[in-house]
């Protein structure tokens, strides 16, 4: 005799290795290393000089953490994700500060041609 489970009107029997999650629960790709490390960049980026919502400096981390706390990461590279993401954040960072001020742009340029 096998049992059948019903989730949202289809049947799965319980051995399956079916997507069900919990009413209310996130969907999978909002979990994912991409997703969640670059909310995390767009966020803290929101924060600094460009757009200046430092609020959003308190709220930015959590897509940080939530990547710290699962067991194994999303995807095919995830830690290539993760620095590209890291990449597109400190890229746009250092346009903000170029912004930030009329004498940072000539010591920014200076600095770029030293490297």
């Amino acid at each position: 005799m096998q049992v059948m489970l019903v989730v949202s009107k289809r049947n799965i029997p319980p051995d399956s290795q079916a997507d069900v999650r919990p009413q209310g629960a996130a969907p999978r790709w909002f979990r994912s290393t991409w997703c969640l490390s670059l909310t995390s960049a767009v966020l803290l980026w929101a924060a600094l000089p460009p757009l200046h919502w430092p609020w959003l400096a308190w709220v930015a981390p959590v897509g940080w953490l939530l990547l710290v706390r699962q067991p194994q990461l999303s995807g095919r590279r995830p830690y290539l994700v993760i620095w590209l993401t890291g990449f597109a954040f400190w890229l746009t960072n250092l346009h903000g500060i170029r912004l930030a001020h009329w004498a940072l742009r000539c010591l920014l340029s200076l600095w770029l041609m030293e490297v």
